[in-house]
C-alpha cells in the first residue's frame, strides 16, 4: 500500500522528488521500508546515470545496440552483489532502483507537462489533459499488475520478490516512454 502511495503521489498529483531538475545530479535518495532506511549508495546512482546516459547517446545516434531498457535491472545487481545478506535486503535493492526510474520518470513527465500546456493553450487538442488521464490510467494499470504478480504466489517470498521487481521494471518502461515521447519532441 505504501509503494502505491508513493507512486500515485508522484505521478497523479505530480509532486517533483527533491533533486529533480536533472536526473544526472542525484546523488542520493532515501528509501525507507516502514521498518527503517535504506541510503542509496552513490555507486547505484553512477551505474544507473552512466547507463543512462549511454542509451541516450545511442538514442540519438540511431544505434539499437544500446537501448533505454538494458538499463533496467542494473543497480539491481549491482546492490545485491555488494550488499550485505540482510534478509529483505533484495527488496530494498529493487526498491532503491525503483526509486532512480521513479525519479527519471517525473523529470520527464514534467517535462511533458510543460510542453502541453503550451500546445494546449494553442490548438485546444488538450494534450495535458490526455497526458494526465493516460497517467492516471497507466496508475491503475500498473498497480492491478503488480497486485497480480504479488498475489499469484500466495504469501511468502516470490510474492513480495514479484511485486517488488514489477515496480522496479513497470516504473522503468513508464519513465523510458515518457523519455522517448520527449526526446522526440525536442
Amino acid at each position: 500500500m505504501a509503494k502505491k502511495l508513493q507512486i500515485a503521489t508522484l505521478l497523479a498529483i505530480s509532486i517533483i522528488l527533491p533533486s529533480q531538475a536533472d536526473a544526472r545530479s542525484v546523488k542520493a535518495v532515501d528509501l525507507s521500508n516502514g521498518n527503517g532506511s535504506f541510503k542509496v549508495k552513490n555507486k547505484y546512482v553512477q551505474i544507473f546515470n552512466r547507463c543512462i546516459a549511454e542509451a541516450e547517446e545511442a538514442y540519438n545516434q540511431n544505434n539499437p545496440k544500446q537501448s533505454y531498457y538494458n538499463c533496467i535491472g542494473l543497480a539491481t545487481q549491482e546492490c545485491e552483489r555488494s550488499e550485505p545478506d540482510e534478509g529483505k535486503i533484495g527488496y530494498f535493492c529493487y526498491d532503491l532502483e525503483d526509486m532512480l526510474w521513479t525519479n527519471l520518470a517525473q523529470k520527464y513527465y514534467e517535462l511533458l507537462r510543460e510542453d502541453a500546456k503550451d500546445r494546449e493553450d494553442t490548438d485546444g487538442s488538450k494534450p495535458l489533459t490526455l497526458l494526465d488521464d493516460a497517467a492516471k490510467l497507466w496508475l491503475k494499470t500498473f498497480e492491478t499488475d503488480c497486485d497480480f504478480a504479488s498475489a499469484r504466489w500466495g504469501f511468502g517470498t516470490e510474492s513480495y520478490e514479484d511485486s517488488h521487481r514489477c515496480y522496479r521494471d513497470g516504473m522503468a518502461s513508464r519513465a523510458i516512454q515518457y523519455l522517448k515521447w520527449y526526446n522526440q519532441a525536442h
